[in-house]
């Protein structure tokens, strides 16, 4: 278990968007920052995982992360690290600071003698969605004394270190140069933040090789795209459908039957055993690495509680495997009875994903008719600027008749005072080309648009409170055809008012995580106050 102990620095620091000035000597601002050689993601980062010979690394070690103020000493215990060794001494490393663990793989060069692994100063880590910036991987020092108040200034590039690497010794890797308390790796702002610390740095860390089985097919093995669908324990009367879907792959290579889809990460497969009509998952198999946690498939079972007003669904696990019905004609998996967590230990109920009674089938990719929209908030914000509408919806993924729709074939088309509207890349920073229609599944980082299973929210910009009337249809390219749903339509009765008026000044406010927040230390994302969900942009 990870250790915490405050360092106390108490004085409050300047939000990290404020910080312009320049902290570091000149020779730190000019080192140069490593580009990303392979195919990175819409944010610049690598995701998907690089070809080559795959291993998982339990990491030990020590880390120093700043929290508001604070200045905190904690182990890296529990967290696991991964390594990818490519062609031509290439190697590709993920979650490489103990509390960046963002998925985001990054690239070093092997020795040719296969002992050291180069990573190049300022390589991009990680992106910043608060400050719409990119953390920056350097070596590091620590300076407690010369920090004074600001916690923040404790750690400082070190510019006399010029790489970083680590020492390969059999199954271990161990971080060079590196002295518990202070010295390390660090992540920094770059220079528009005077190169200012990320607050968080690993010191003396080291990797340690696991022996664990993780699915994969082969690559020649025939994969089908499947579709993934499962209850939504939190459906409302709001809900167009108590269901929600995911895409996937299913693979059968002789008697088992792979699976791609449960996790976030695309890679990540489990499998299953066929015994005639049953596929068989095995208890606690492992599933791979997300977010630096080891993640378990845990069968379960569940109850919901709506008793508070609320829905709270708690799950069970069971030390039994997992057994599906099987239909090999059409790839399906149904067990009504069955639910799914994904842990980050055995047999736990601490899980970063839950299903329950998936149903796992072939996909058809044909035309179908989406279900409308509907508005749940249009509300004017003018305590920001600039001034724009909050727009809130809920969407579904499925037809009238419960198929499961494509969400990456589908898109919002509004119209404003009854004129097609443009989303236009002038209005909005993060589009980088005008759109008359929203990809359903469109999330930014500065929050002007986000999604997530059946709940979207849209930023219109400029209107200065002048919308009277606004639609929405949800429009399917499935099977290659347009097809579209009903026209959703809001209409203002008397005037919208701040997004806040209508409510109590001294009312809750909830994350979607259901923890109490400061209504004054609000940050860009989407909040729940007095049933309704609300989004803050700036």
């Amino acid at each position: 278990m990870a250790v915490t102990v405050a360092l106390g620095a108490s004085a409050r620091v300047d939000a990290l968007r404020d910080v312009k000035k320049v902290r570091f000597a000149k020779s730190a601002t000019q080192v140069r920052k490593a580009e990303i050689a392979a195919e990175p993601s819409s944010d610049g980062l690598l995701y998907a995982k690089p070809e080559g010979e795959y291993r998982v690394y339990e990491r030990a070690g020590r880390s120093l992360i700043w929290d508001y103020g604070e200045l905190y000493y904690t182990d890296q215990d529990g967290m696991y690290a991964e390594v990818v060794k490519g062609d031509d001494g290439v190697v590709w490393l993920r979650n490489v600071l103990r509390w960046v663990n963002n998925d985001a793989w990054i690239q070093g060069t092997l020795s040719a003698d296969g002992t050291k692994i180069t990573v190049a100063l300022g390589t991009p880590i990680a992106h910043d969605t608060w400050n719409n910036a990119y953390l920056y991987l350097y070596p590091a020092k620590i300076d407690l004394e010369g920090a004074g108040d600001d916690a923040l200034a404790a750690v400082l590039i070190d510019t006399d270190v010029s790489e970083i690497t680590y020492t390969i010794d059999g199954d271990k890797i161990s971080l060079d140069g590196s002295v518990d308390q202070e010295s390390g790796i660090a992540a920094f702002y770059g220079e528009d933040y005077g190169n200012e610390w990320a607050g968080y740095m690993d010191m003396v860390t080291e990797y340690t090789k696991l022996d664990v089985a993780i699915a994969e097919p082969s690559t020649t093995a025939e994969k089908i795209e499947a579709e993934i669908v499962y209850t939504n324990a939190d459906v409302t009367e709001l809900d167009l459908t108590d269901k929600l879907g995911r895409l996937g792959e299913v693979c059968v290579e002789g008697n088992e039957v792979l699976v791609r889809g449960l996790a976030g990460d695309n890679d990540m497969w489990v499998r299953g055993t066929i015994n005639g009509d049953k596929v068989t998952f095995a208890n606690a198999q492992v599933v791979g690495v997300e977010a630096g946690y080891m993640m378990y498939l845990t069968p379960a079972t569940h109850e919901t509680d709506d008793s508070e007003g609320f829905v709270m669904t708690t799950f069970t696990p069971t030390k039994a495997d997992l057994t599906f019905d099987y239909d090999a004609e059409s790839c399906s998996l149904t067990n009504p009875s069955a639910d799914i967590l994904l842990t980050i230990e055995p047999e736990s109920t601490m899980h970063l994903y839950s299903y329950i009674a998936p149903t796992i089938k072939k996909f058809d990719d044909v035309a179908r008719t989406p279900m409308k929209p509907v508005f749940t908030d249009v509300s004017f914000n003018d305590w920001d600027t600039p001034t724009y509408y909050g727009i809130a919806l809920r969407t579904a993924t499925f037809d009238a008749e419960d198929n499961f729709l494509d969400p990456a074939k589908m898109a919002l088309r509004f119209t404003v005072n009854g004129e097609p509207y443009t989303f236009s890349a002038a209005e909005y920073p993060c589009l980088s080309e005008d759109l008359t229609e929203l990809p359903l599944t469109l999330s930014t980082p500065d929050y002007y648009f986000y999604w997530s299973d059946n709940y979207n929210s849209v930023t219109i910009n400029g209107e200065e409170d002048s919308i009277k009337t606004l639609t929405v249809q949800l429009v399917y390219y499935g099977g290659g055809t347009e097809s579209v749903s009903e026209v959703e339509t809001w209409v203002a009765e008397s005037g919208i008012e701040d997004i806040m008026a209508d409510k109590d000044i001294n009312a809750l406010i909830y994350n979607l995580q259901g923890m109490r927040v400061s209504r004054d230390s609000l940050t860009p994302g989407i909040y729940i106050t007095g049933g309704k969900k609300f989004v803050v942009t700036k």
